[in-house]
């Protein structure tokens, strides 16, 4: 069956990428799509906290290999010491096929158009995904600006903390429904890159990424991911 034959192609992918250090490594095959989501390795995840609010949280950063201190929530590290973990595909191109005429970004939908959100993070989880990644890689200051100039009477009362917050309740809540214990559903934070212009300054670019990221922990949020 076309199920076995991804296991196999899982099986197959693992005996030729050993990990190369003792602890295991996040790794993003680009080209391997099993069950419709992103293939990851088990992964060791840094663990970094917020000096206020003594919070710890995940972070992975695709791409790279990660180190640091082990200080997990219990259910994703107990998972992940034994399991593999199948991440969902990007948000943007699925919504793109689905709707893209109407819609800016598909981060816009997280106000306007919030069910077709929920309903690709469901459609994510029935082909495999077990991390949910927030639809939030646009979440930034330019695109804000972006939405409220096109848009300015859905958003004109809608804040860039309230776009994030949204995006990522849509993920949790939607984790939450289908979670079960044999089969866990988690939620991450996802952050994209903020692009630099001419007149960029790194501190005002710093200072953005310090506000989702308050913006995440405000919404609970205790899994990171940071995409380039």
């Amino acid at each position: 069956s076309q199920e076995q034959a991804e296991l196999q192609q899982l099986k197959k992918y693992e005996q030729n990428n050993p990990p190369k250090i003792n602890m295991p490594l996040l790794a993003a095959e680009e080209n391997e799509n099993l069950f419709g989501a992103r293939l990851m390795r088990s992964s060791t995840l840094l663990a970094t906290s917020s000096p206020e609010r003594k919070q710890p949280v995940f972070v992975l950063i695709y791409g790279q290999s990660i180190t640091g201190s082990k200080s997990f929530t219990d259910n994703i590290r107990e998972y992940l010491e034994n399991h593999k973990l199948l991440t969902d595909g990007a948000m943007g191109t699925y919504f793109d096929s689905i709707e893209k005429e109407n819609y800016i970004c598909s981060e816009e939908a997280n106000i306007t158009n919030p069910a077709l959100v929920r309903e690709i993070h469901r459609s994510y989880v029935k082909n495999g995904a077990q991390l949910l990644r927030s639809n939030t890689f646009l979440a930034n200051e330019g695109t804000f600006l972006s939405l409220t100039q096109a848009k300015a009477e859905a958003f004109e009362n809608i804040t860039l903390k309230q776009l994030i917050i949204a995006g990522y309740q849509l993920a949790k809540e939607t984790a939450q429904e289908v979670y079960q214990e044999e089969y866990p559903i988690f939620a991450a934070a996802d952050i994209g890159p903020i692009l630099e212009e001419r007149d960029s300054e790194e501190a005002d670019i710093l200072q953005q990424y310090y506000e989702i990221c308050d913006s995440f922990l405000e919404a609970g949020a205790d899994i990171f991911v940071l995409e380039t």
